[in-house]
């Protein structure tokens, strides 16, 4: 019998997990500390952090996961969040021990190893279901600990010293992408009906492809040329704010890139509605505006909410480029970041860019669920 022989399967994972926290723990470096965002400076490793009751504390967090996941009282969501609290909380525990003035920790290979193997669990989780509720979650944590005020982290000092920057990039990376947004539904409701009845309607669905094996930085280049053309020769466009330069190139092309997902749902959800479900609906009576209203919009939504998912997600991550023809948005942080060599700079753009899509996909999953299950009642109901 092998060394895992007669142990409970939720024993043999707990053992594994509090192995590879423990291993992660002692050998790799959780923090480094830095003067500047620039200038590397010492590692910090986990036993330095807590001195001589290191050993002592690596035990207990060990057992302690061992006890979460072979018990059962908590989910592995339970788990991860304990384990982030820890890795994202410790330096506002301690800092003031052990990081001078004017000092500041910085996330190292410890610190995001931790954070792959306590996700880990969640990753593997069966329970399919309950993926939401992880990442509310995870929200959760990170925006109560963003409030930690004297904090060491070189995160959370970024976050205080760019608090203001960051409010005003966020506002504006949300206004690129619902105009882009807003834009391209007013264009796509017109035209993916067109693409699923006509010839033409067909050839703009293609046309709309080919525009998408474009990429987003050239197509960006390409409009300010036509735009920087449009201004000189109507003043007033400019006075308006059209220009070459700046959030209206940009919302052209984000609006341009939405369109594919957009028609691609509605298109694929008209031609989704069974052929028998449009003669039941002319046998009862219905009209040909009726039948689009009341049979063949609440059949087809789910998948044209699929494609609004997709281009609500798309256009958040795109609009990350916009900072680089002037129009702000989180790629502010990001692009500021790379040209200073600051990964705190780029973390600081991507984590809110990154709740944001992934709360995005969450609320149009969950609505796109909502809309297949009222898709069957009204076909049961013809």
């Amino acid at each position: 019998m092998g060394p895992w022989g007669g142990m409970p399967g939720s024993w043999k994972r707990a053992t594994i997990l509090a192995i590879g926290l423990g291993l992660i723990l002692i050998l790799f470096p959780l923090y480094r500390l830095d003067p500047n965002r620039v200038v590397r400076g010492t590692a910090v490793f986990f036993l330095d952090l807590v001195g001589s009751w290191g050993l002592a504390a690596v035990g207990f967090l060990t057992w302690g996961a061992v006890l979460v996941l072979a018990f059962g009282f908590a989910a592995p969501a339970v788990v991860a969040v304990w384990g982030l609290l820890g890795l994202w909380g410790l330096p506002g525990l301690v800092g003031q021990q052990l990081v001078p003035m004017g000092m500041r920790l910085s996330p190292e290979l410890g610190f995001w190893a931790l954070h792959i193997w306590l996700l880990l669990p969640l990753l593997l989780d069966e329970r399919r279901r309950r993926w939401p509720l992880h990442l509310a979650l995870w929200g959760f944590v990170l925006g109560v600990l963003a409030f930690q005020s004297g904090s060491p982290l070189s995160i959370f000092v970024e976050l205080r010293s760019q608090q203001n920057r960051l409010l005003a990039e966020l506002v504006q990376h949300l206004l690129l992408s619902g105009t882009s947004l807003a834009v391209a539904l007013l264009l796509a409701l017109p035209l993916g009906v067109a693409a699923a009845r006509t010839i033409w309607g067909g050839w703009v669905y293609s046309l709309s492809g080919l525009i998408q094996t474009v990429p987003t930085l050239a197509l960006l280049g390409l409009l300010m040329v036509p735009l920087s053309g449009l201004a000189r020769l109507f003043p007033t466009l400019r006075a308006w704010g059209l220009s070459g330069i700046g959030s209206a190139p940009a919302v052209a092309a984000l609006a341009i890139y939405a369109l594919l997902p957009l028609m691609s749902g509605i298109r694929e959800g008209l031609r989704a509605v069974p052929p028998q479900v449009r003669e039941a609906a002319r046998g009862l009576g219905l009209s040909e505006w009726q039948l689009f209203w009341k049979v063949e919009v609440p059949l087809s939504l789910p998948l044209v909410l699929a494609g609004l998912r997709t281009a609500v997600v798309q256009n958040l991550g795109n609009a990350a480029l916009a900072p680089l023809i002037g129009a702000g948005g989180l790629g502010y942080f990001i692009f500021q970041g790379i040209g200073q060599t600051s990964a705190d700079m780029v973390l600081l753009g991507v984590l809110p860019l990154l709740m944001l899509t992934l709360g995005a996909d969450v609320l149009l999953r969950l609505l796109e669920g909502a809309q297949s299950e009222r898709r069957g009642h009204v076909r049961a109901g013809l």
